[in-house]
This record gives structure tokens, sequence and C-alpha cells, in this order.
């Protein structure tokens, strides 16, 4: 069992390497022409990677939600997948909402070419 430092650790290691990741999804996502498209898949990268979940019901612990429900479903069978999907699902549908509306927003702001 990890200690409360350890788990801090792990979970600091972790956010870096998501972060430098994202950098990466950012500079590949950069691209594409259409702003809803890639604010869109940013925010799935992000919301997938960084919503936690808690990893047993009577411990504090928690753990991303995505490494939960994939052990669950693929390694462990278990029943108790489905504690998985509403913290995934609300961040994923709260960070479109979101995207979607600065899509719009910037469209909205941004002057006329011709």
């Amino acid at each position: 069992m990890l200690t409360d430092n350890e788990y801090m650790m792990a979970w600091g290691l972790y956010l870096l390497a998501v972060v430098g990741l994202g950098a990466v999804w950012w500079r590949l996502t950069r691209p594409l022409s259409v702003r809803w498209l890639q604010n869109c898949l940013r925010v799935v990268y992000f919301s997938m990677l960084v919503t936690p979940c808690l990893v047993v019901t009577d411990t504090p612990r928690m753990a991303p939600a995505f490494m939960i429900w994939i052990l669950e479903s693929t390694i462990v069978e278990s029943e108790n997948v489905a504690r998985v999907y509403l913290p995934l699902i609300l961040a994923v549908v709260i960070g479109l909402i979101l995207a979607f509306g600065e899509a719009m927003f910037h469209n909205r702001k941004s002057p006329d070419p011709s």
C-alpha cells in the first residue's frame, strides 16, 4: 500500500505526464482548420485522462477514471465498472459544451474577411 507521500508523488508524476503529452496533443490538433473540432479533441483528451474516480468505495484514494475503467473492464471481471461512467460522461459532456460555446463565441467575435 502506498503512503500518503507516495500517493501524492504518483499523482504528481501522472499529471506531469498528462500535461507533457497534452502539449504534444495540442500541437497535433493545431493544424485542424475547424475550431470546434480542435476544441472537442482537446477536451476529450484532457477529460478522459484527468477525471478522478474512487479506487474502492470505502477508501478515500482516487485514480484516473479512465484507468479504472480499462482495468475493471478488461483485467478484473467486475460488475462495479458502472461507477466510473458517471464521472467520465459528466466531464466529457461539460467539456464539450464549453468547447462548443468557446467556438461559437470565437466565430461571432472574429471579423468578416470580406
